[in-house]
């Protein structure tokens, strides 16, 4: 049989696209699954800060109403806003915002935000999460910091450590119990 450069070109498409369907299916079995039933999209929770009687500030917690897609993964973009009431605002005007981007299936963060504004203080922090290589990438004020953490395996971040701690089974818990939450900032 003879063979053609349509029919070469052909073959070479299939093998191709067989290896790239191969490279997907072992890069989406790499991360792990972890089981969610605390929260899903469209939450929003709610937060007063007091001192004695007085409500100086409300936060809020919000999860995007639908997904958002990060490294071709479906994430949880999740805010955390905190602000001072207007009233507050003469003796300490906060307007602080955290922003994480949690994997669906597995519950563990792919970026995280902070960016606070508080009185006259200004400070912008950025984590970028690779995690097939335990790295973090990391930005101050917008700078690139040129240090590259490896955290472990999963590490979770500000926010995304309270929606995973969410996830976790607490039945037969005691008071005094430890759980470990691997952290990064």
């Amino acid at each position: 049989m003879k063979i053609n450069k349509r029919t070469n070109y052909y073959m070479r498409s299939i093998k191709i696209a067989l290896l790239l369907a191969v490279i997907n299916i072992c890069g989406y079995a790499q991360f792990r699954t972890h089981q969610n039933n605390a929260f899903s999209y469209g939450e929003r929770l709610s937060f007063e800060v007091s001192y004695g009687f007085i409500t100086a500030a409300e936060a809020f917690m919000t999860v995007s109403p639908s997904p958002f897609m990060y490294n071709n993964r479906e994430t949880y973009e999740v805010n955390f806003d905190v602000n001072s009431r207007s009233s507050f605002d003469k003796i300490y005007k906060v307007r602080d915002n955290y922003k994480t981007f949690i994997d669906v299936q597995g519950i563990f963060p792919w970026r995280f935000e902070q960016h606070i504004r508080e009185s006259d203080f200004k400070h912008d922090f950025e984590a970028t999460f690779i995690q097939e290589s335990l790295k973090v990438y990391t930005k101050v004020n917008y700078v690139e910091d040129k240090s590259h953490i490896s955290p472990s395996e999963y590490v979770q971040d500000l926010i995304s450590s309270f929606y995973y701690a969410r996830t976790l089974d607490w039945k037969g818990k005691k008071d005094g119990d430890v759980v470990t939450v691997n952290y990064f900032y």
